[in-house]
């Protein structure tokens, strides 16, 4: 019996505002589910998705299990643990300072929920394509490729072994040392960029250039799910589905490479720094 697959390709052509190595602007390219695009430009969605102390409180999952990890702090109910909830986020302390999985596979038989069968989890999952920032002491332009993630692993670490993450010219791409924070954990990748895309660069400037994600999904087979990264026209990296599996130390389980229709995004940021 063949499995069901989706495999979404998203592709742009960009020329990055400023140039390589100055500060000023951030652009970043993204695919999002649909609930995470609605509440990022302010409007309440249904079924519980809604801005909370000016947060997404529905971004970054893409879970569908039921237990700790659809809790608020990915504690247990009576907040005792598991440990490494406590002792693993930043400073050795709170792991996470999430709200819980609003629309999760916890879901009790009658109540409100969007899918089809209420024991599916659904949430807000991201891939970011490009974003862009400035490696200062080379002074060359940088853009990362993630994957951001909720629950969390234990000191935001995903498994980046070479079983799991393929990173196809370490000349170019290198694992991102940020990890993650108390409202999110990344998956990233950050890969060096010619200054000829960037739009104020001195000489040859002004170039195109191709940036795309590709992510394989088998609901029926999730341990062959993956998502690529290409940046100016090169395969930069690969995460596959068993780099977020199941964390015995914070005791989830794992998280899936997404199977909801997603959306583009495009941002443009000013940098202050």
């Amino acid at each position: 019996m063949l499995s069901s697959k989706f495999q979404p390709v998203s592709t742009v052509h960009l020329k990055l505002e400023g140039s390589g190595p100055v500060f000023g602007q951030w652009i970043t390219w993204t695919d999002q589910d649909m609930p995470g695009r609605r509440t990022e430009h302010g409007r309440e969605v249904s079924l519980g998705s809604y801005l909370e102390s000016e947060r997404l409180i529905c971004q970054r999952y893409s879970y569908d299990s039921c237990e700790v990890g659809t809790l608020p702090n990915q504690t247990w109910v009576n907040g005792t643990g598991p440990i490494a909830a406590f002792t693993t986020g930043p400073n050795g302390g709170t792991l996470s300072y999430l709200p819980g999985q609003r629309i999760s596979a916890c879901t009790c038989p009658g109540k409100d929920h969007p899918g089809l069968d209420f024991t599916v989890g659904q949430a807000a999952p991201e891939i970011d394509m490009v974003e862009a920032q400035i490696a200062i002491a080379e002074g060359e332009g940088q853009v990362s490729a993630a994957r951001q993630l909720a629950p969390f692993d234990d000191y935001y670490q995903f498994d980046n072994s070479t079983r799991y993450a393929t990173i196809y010219d370490k000349d170019l791409t290198y694992d991102n040392t940020y990890l993650g924070s108390t409202t999110q954990q990344s998956a990233s990748g950050l890969t060096t960029v010619p200054s000829n895309i960037y739009y104020d660069q001195n000489g040859e400037s002004k170039q195109f250039t191709m940036f795309a994600i590709e992510y394989l999904v088998f609901p029926d087979d999730r341990d062959n799910a993956y998502i690529t990264w290409w940046a100016d026209n090169k395969t930069s990296w690969t995460l596959h589905s068993g780099g977020m599996g199941p964390n015995e130390r914070t005791e989830i389980s794992r998280r899936l490479i997404p199977e909801e229709p997603m959306t583009m995004v495009m941002n443009l940021h000013t940098y202050v720094g």
